[in-house]
């Protein structure tokens, strides 16, 4: 079996476990809801965390771009004025 037919298959046994283990709305949370609401906030926050590392290391790649676009152009234009 392929990587990504195992995957879906984790992804759909997760989902059951989400619907079997979900309380009903007016009892009380239980230890596994709140631990899986803690790890889903844990999640969403590694995954922002992610996406601003990855923004800061685009801004930082275009910044170094520039940086030596302007050298270029400097040096250029103090070589022809030699």
């Amino acid at each position: 079996a392929s990587a990504k037919s195992q995957l879906k298959a984790v992804k759909s046994e997760r989902s059951d476990l989400n619907v079997a283990a979900k309380p009903k709305e007016d009892a009380a949370p239980t230890r596994l809801a709140t631990l899986r609401d803690e790890g889903a906030k844990v999640i969403a926050d590694a995954r922002a965390k992610a996406v601003e590392v990855a923004e800061l290391a685009a801004v930082k790649a275009q910044t170094a771009k520039v940086r030596a676009l302007d050298s270029v152009n400097s040096l250029r234009t103090k070589a022809g004025q030699v």
